[in-house]
């Protein structure tokens, strides 16, 4: 799984232009993940 810091690359989020496709898809993947995670009890905080 890529690396979320390495994603960022120190990028500040302001807008989806700023994103490639693939980079967008990755973060909904992960919001949702995190999502799920927090719903079934845990704390949605995991190590990417």
């Amino acid at each position: 799984m890529t690396n979320i810091r390495a994603l960022r690359g120190g990028r500040d989020f302001i807008t989806l232009m700023d994103y490639t496709t693939d980079e967008i898809k990755y973060l909904l993947s992960l919001s949702r993940d995190l999502k799920s995670r927090y719903h079934q009890g845990g704390s949605g905080i995991a190590t990417y």
